[in-house]
């Protein structure tokens, strides 16, 4: 019986994942569904390893990024798909994997996520512009996606997670800067299950590459009102693009640049008009930030998940995502609920030069 990396080689040889995080969303939905680029790519391309070409400026972009965009924190969206295909690979008889604790969330259904939204959006566009001065566009992340890749090696023994420092400029190069955590370890059985294994992810593995790939979404193009927001941001709206991509678009949006006051009001605005969003309450994230959590409940992805969206009560930012497997958990050995991937977004603002701020 072949591993499931084998499996998932043999799976990523005809799909190039480039379309999971640039280009139509109707395309991008499709890829997802049958990409997981977790794994060694079949042509050995090395893990943490970045390419790409320059976009065109004004319409959709599609460059050509390289399969291990995520590692990098570029493609949440593709690794809360892997269930998707994992789901679909014959499996021998594992331990769980280890997947993070859940959050705490207080207060859950007490009021409307359109009333919760709109009461922060308020206070935000009050705020001034708070996101500095430069050319570069900095932001610092620190996330982890079942399947995670280290040194060549899928870990399933231990949450390794991942900090992201990325610098994006319209007319000159960036950088993503990427290093492992320690890992961390939901039981004991998962820290023996770890050692067996070798400790895979116990130094630190970095990456520091130059980043040719100019921001998805030119700043001057969002603005605070909904209606053209939502054009700048390439969301047309259920059906058309459905109620879960606004979700990931706006984690995109956050994980690419900083977003200034009145347009974080415009994005929590837009979000507030979705009909089945829930509100979570308030909770404390995995940085020990307090938060509010709204959710939504789909099958975006290939398995019915709660994505979790926290900001911050006072500023409107965006705090963290988190994915939750709510349902089934298809052929995968988790146990349902389980997180299958989270992001902290932990810093962001402009910066004159592509280096630590």
């Amino acid at each position: 019986m072949k591993s499931d990396i084998t499996a998932l080689r043999e799976l990523l040889g005809p799909h190039d994942p480039a379309a999971a995080v640039r280009g139509d969303p109707a395309v991008r939905r499709t890829t997802l569904s049958t990409v997981f680029a977790a794994f060694p790519a079949p042509d050995h391309t090395p893990p943490i390893h970045l390419t790409a070409v320059p976009a065109t400026r004004g319409g959709s972009r599609a460059p050509a990024l390289a399969r291990r965009m995520l590692i990098s924190g570029l493609a949440t969206a593709a690794a809360a798909t892997a269930v998707a295909v994992l789901s679909t690979l014959d499996r021998t008889a594992t331990a769980h994997a280890a997947t993070p604790p859940p959050l705490a969330y207080s207060g859950t259904g007490t009021r409307s996520a359109h009333e919760a939204l709109l009461e922060i959006a308020d206070r935000a566009a009050r705020l001034p512009d708070d996101t500095g001065t430069g050319r570069y566009l900095y932001t610092r992340t620190r996330g982890w996606h079942l399947g995670s890749v280290v040194n060549g090696r899928s870990v399933r023994s231990a949450v390794v997670p991942v900090l992201t420092e990325r610098w994006t400029a319209q007319d000159r190069p960036g950088r993503i800067r990427t290093v492992t955590s320690h890992p961390e370890f939901p039981s004991e059985e998962s820290r023996a299950a770890w050692e067996a294994e070798g400790r895979p992810g116990l130094e630190p593995q970095v990456s520091d590459e130059t980043l040719d790939l100019p921001p998805r979404w030119r700043p001057g193009d969002l603005v605070p009102d909904a209606e053209r927001l939502s054009a700048a941001l390439g969301w047309a709206g259920p059906p058309e693009s459905g109620a879960a991509e606004l979700l990931v678009t706006i984690a995109d949006l956050y994980r690419e640049q900083p977003v200034r006051p009145a347009v974080r009001a415009g994005v929590l605005r837009l979000l507030s008009g979705l009909a089945d969003l829930r509100y979570e309450g308030t909770v404390v994230d995995r940085a020990g930030r307090p938060g509010v959590a709204v959710s939504l409940e789909s099958d975006h992805g290939g398995l019915p998940n709660r994505h979790i969206l926290i900001f911050d009560g006072r500023t409107g930012e965006l705090l963290g995502e988190e994915r939750t497997l709510t349902a089934t958990a298809g052929e995968l050995d988790l146990p349902v609920p389980s997180i299958i991937s989270y992001t902290l977004f932990l810093d962001a603002g402009k910066s004159i030069s592509p280096t630590p701020r």
